[in-house]
């Protein structure tokens, strides 16, 4: 079972988590824009790949600043 001082630093991490998502939601925008700027049109294998990684961190990025406000809210 918890204790009192327990749940305090709990509540502390849940909210250091948060904190996190919505800073790492930015360095994942960040990354997207970075290898669309640098590969956007390179129709090489490696620009292809680096496209598809900047959709995926996209896709990411906006999973992460939806928890970040639905959790958010909590704290």
């Amino acid at each position: 079972m918890a204790r009192a001082m327990n749940v305090i630093k709990r509540v502390s991490a849940a909210k250091a988590i948060v904190t996190r998502t919505a800073t790492n939601a930015k360095r994942a925008d960040k990354m997207a824009e970075e290898l669309m700027t640098s590969f956007g049109e390179l129709r090489t294998p490696e620009g292809k790949e680096a496209r598809d990684l900047a959709r995926t961190l996209t896709k990411l990025s906006g999973n992460l600043k939806r928890v970040n406000s639905a959790f958010a809210k909590a704290f």
